[in-house]
């Protein structure tokens, strides 16, 4: 197995499928692809949970009102979820 592209300077492309509610990577994979659905701070901690980060009600919601994401029943955008991973040290700000 070659673990290069198709030379050894050409990257290595790899694709991952995930879907939602079909574990944490799906649920993660796809919330990042935009369609993850999470409309609730309920789905959000959940998430979070899963990636080993424990926060209150209170600690998150703080979070969010100071990156200025309000009302979660229309979906959590992909740039608003990577907002949040980067706030906690679990990714880089897009």
């Amino acid at each position: 197995m070659d673990l290069y592209g198709q030379t050894k300077s050409d990257p290595v492309r790899v694709t991952i499928t995930g879907e939602p509610g079909h574990g944490l990577l799906g649920s993660l994979l796809c919330s990042l692809a935009g369609d993850g659905n999470i409309t609730s701070l309920a789905q959000l901690q959940s998430l979070l949970q899963g990636l080993g980060v424990s926060l209150t009600d209170a600690q998150l919601s703080g979070i969010l009102q100071e990156l200025g994401i309000g009302d979660l029943a229309g979906g959590l955008s992909q740039l608003d979820l990577q907002r949040i991973l980067a706030r906690l040290g679990l990714g880089s700000t897009p």
